[in-house]
């Protein structure tokens, strides 16, 4: 018995001391937990056409001031119940390390999935390359934790806090970012993403609020500029400030509660529709810019701290028709006019003291958006604001309950063919996605990603181009996920 003990012992000792060093110099294969933690006690590289792949569980732990750069393929697949974790050995400590460097790396094989990145100078910085970010945390680094030159950045669901620069910056950059949390980010400029010297940006749902400066910040020569379905609240500085963009375009966007304005921009069109702008400290929009375009639709504009829409451009091409500018302190319009449709009523939302913007029952601007404009999902016209009031009609003897959870509450028909709707419910508004996988564990695609309203939320999928067969539909908010399968019978 004692020899057994003894056996043990030495075997749980073992476990404990196990750990693979990496000297630095040049790395490739396959980094697996059994051997954790990585303990980097010096710069290192993945050459040019090599690969190392980092499976679930790994724990890399930088020993001092040292960097990885990768000009081969890296690949770095976490789950949610098992990150990839980059850190410092000591703990939290920002610009212990230096980053995940990216040069001229493969296209197909840059990718890091459920990965958390702590206290390095940067995160990650690509050059000349793609990288893909998808459901990583990112936070404590003393400079910009994410930084793209030259370079196309996708990022997936995805936390970005609490770091000493902007957010994310890019330079002559293409960044799509969906369903992402970009917050607490503060140092000199301390934007929440900062753009600048060509590149296009697309903002899909997600959250960008309490940067130090400005939410989302572009000076060009920029490309366009799209934001979808995105709150941009509690910044420093403007919510959405542009310079010399190809334009600003736009709908479902909830802006509020800025230092400044909420949207600046000089030089640059703007094309917004469903927008709520409420509560920030300036004007709710400055626009400058001769013989530019100013298109604002089926929007709120209340509560701001100046004028709700200030233009330096005179009205001859101000093109405002179905808003709602209300009580803002200098006044509605400013160098601009009102246009067909608008009224100037309170939008009676849920509660305006705790930034609830969803409308209540009765709200002049329920159906009171442009008639041009896309109808609300519950095929009605479409109302003023981010959010529709939901009038599809509730069954006798029904009475609406809030949701507890996120849930796929049905999807019918199923069978189908080949569109299936889905209900979703929602506790609270929040940011969405839903993903289509076949049955051998591949993604087929993204089919929608947007906000989802506090109930039941009505979403479809058209399969008319995939063939038959049995498909997974996984739907994501935030940490939640929910599950269902269908088939497509054609």
């Amino acid at each position: 018995m004692r020899g057994k003990l003894v056996l043990i012992s030495l075997l749980a000792c073992s476990a404990l001391q196990a750990e693979t060093i990496i000297p630095g110099g040049d790395v490739q294969g396959t980094w697996n937990a059994s051997g954790n933690p990585f303990k980097v006690e010096g710069n290192v590289t993945v050459p040019s056409g090599q690969f190392l792949t980092i499976s679930q569980g790994v724990e890399i732990r930088f020993m001092g001031h040292f960097g990885f750069t990768v000009y081969g393929g890296l690949t770095a697949r976490g789950t949610i119940n098992d990150t990839v974790r980059f850190i410092y050995n000591l703990g939290p400590a920002p610009g212990a390390w230096q980053l995940l460097d990216f040069d001229q790396a493969w296209g197909d094989s840059t990718l890091l999935s459920y990965c958390f990145i702590q206290s390095g100078e940067r995160a990650v910085q690509a050059t000349n390359c793609h990288v893909t970010l998808d459901h990583c945390l990112i936070k404590g680094h003393s400079l910009s934790p994410i930084k793209a030159d030259n370079a196309q950045l996708y990022m997936d669901s995805s936390t970005v806090t609490s770091n000493g620069g902007s957010g994310v910056t890019m330079q002559n950059s293409t960044a799509e970012i969906s369903g992402c949390s970009i917050t607490y980010n503060s140092g000199t400029t301390g934007r929440g993403i900062n753009a600048s010297q060509g590149g296009t940006l697309s903002i899909y749902g997600g959250y960008i609020a309490h940067n130090a400066g400005t939410g989302v910040y572009c000076e060009g020569p920029m490309g366009d500029v799209n934001v979808i379905g995105t709150e941009i609240a509690f910044n420093g500085d403007h919510g959405i400030g542009l310079v010399n963009s190809d334009g600003l375009n736009g709908n479902r966007a909830v802006i509020h509660d800025n230092g400044l304005h909420g949207i600046f921009i000089s030089s640059t069109p703007l094309d917004a529709h469903n927008f709520t702008i409420s509560t920030n400290h300036g004007y709710g929009i400055f626009f400058s810019g001769a013989s530019l375009i100013m298109e604002l639709s089926s929007s709120i504009i209340d509560h701001n701290g100046d004028w709700g829409i200030f233009s330096q451009n005179g009205s001859a091409y101000d093109f405002l028709s179905y808003n709602d500018a209300y009580l803002n302190i200098a006044g509605s319009y400013s160098g601009c006019d009102s246009g067909n449709g608008s009224i100037a009523l309170n939008p009676q939302y849920v509660s305006y003291g705790t930034q609830d913007f969803h409308l209540t029952e009765g709200s002049p601007c329920i159906d009171a958006g442009r008639p041009q404009d896309p109808q609300d999902p519950d095929q009605t016209v479409t109302d003023m604001g981010a959010f529709y009031f939901n009038q599809s009609p509730v069954a006798p003897g029904e009475i609406p309950i809030t949701p507890s959870a996120f849930e796929i509450v049905s999807a019918f028909p199923n069978p189908f063919n080949p569109v299936i709707t889905l209900q979703i419910s929602s506790p609270t508004p929040a940011s969405g996605v839903l993903e289509v996988w076949d049955t051998g564990g591949r993604l087929v695609g993204q089919v929608w990603r947007g906000r989802l309203s506090s109930g039941l939320n009505i979403i479809n999928w058209d399969a008319g181009d995939k063939p038959s067969g049995a498909y997974f539909l996984r739907f994501r908010a935030g940490k939640y996920n929910d599950l269902i399968r269908c088939v497509l019978l054609k």
